[in-house]
Parts: structure tokens; C-alpha cells; sequence
């Protein structure tokens, strides 16, 4: 079917592949799992009282659980932007999701997180929005 069109025939097994797992694929585990973990994180960041968490399933990210981070300017003297670019420049480099940043709050969502990486991600965060806590 692709071979008309010059696709190789690794990039038509990979293709295969890839439909194969999409099939047998579990999505309600994976659903779980990022649930599980955005509840973790809240949970962590619960120490933090300067920044305020709350869950959300966005449309636009196919309902996968986010967290989003909130926290009071004065307290925390830092515009949305700028708590993104240190968590981004920082050591490790935090990704946060850009759709958030429209309506003024820090997005973080749960797709790529591994439970082992869970305690580096609420470190960076507090030392972003919590440096004296």
C-alpha cells in the first residue's frame, strides 16, 4: 500500500508495528497510572504552602490528567512565564505544557513521568515557586 509512494518496506513494518500495539494497548492502565501520579505529586507539593494544586482532564490533551500549579504573585514574585523558563533552564530541564500558560497557570502533565522521577520534579518545582520554604 505504500510502496507506490516510495515507503520503505521497514517504515511499513514499523507502521505495522505500531497499529499492532495501538490494539492491545490498555489505555485505562496508562489512564491509572498518570491519575496515580498527579495525585502524588499534589499530595508532595502539599508541603509547599505557598502554591496551590488542582487536577485537571483538558480536552485538547485527550482528558490525560494534568496538575495545575497556582500561586499568589505577591507571594511568589514570578509571572507564569518566568516559573516555566527556570523550570526549563534548571538542572534537571522541566517541561511544562504551553496550553496552560493562556489562562495565566502552570501546567504539568503526567505522560512522560516515571515513578522514580516524581521526588526531582517536586523538588524543582519548590525551589521555582518555594525557594524559602
Amino acid at each position: 500500500i505504500g510502496r507506490c509512494m516510495k515507503v520503505s518496506k521497514e517504515e511499513m513494518l514499523g507502521m505495522l508495528a505500531a497499529v499492532e500495539v495501538s490494539l492491545t494497548y490498555d489505555y485505562s492502565v496508562e489512564h491509572e497510572r498518570e491519575t496515580r501520579m498527579v495525585n502524588l505529586v499534589a499530595d508532595k507539593l502539599a508541603a509547599y504552602p505557598v502554591i496551590r494544586t488542582e487536577v485537571s482532564y483538558p480536552v485538547t490533551e485527550g482528558g490525560r490528567p494534568h496538575l495545575r500549579l497556582y500561586w499568589d504573585e505577591a507571594d511568589v514574585p514570578l509571572t507564569v512565564e518566568e516559573a516555566q523558563r527556570q523550570l526549563e533552564v534548571g538542572e534537571p530541564s522541566i517541561r511544562t505544557c504551553y496550553l496552560g500558560l493562556a489562562d495565566g497557570e502552570l501546567e504539568l502533565g503526567m505522560a512522560m513521568l516515571k515513578d522514580d522521577e516524581v521526588d526531582t520534579v517536586v523538588r524543582r518545582v519548590g525551589e521555582v515557586l518555594a525557594p524559602t520554604s
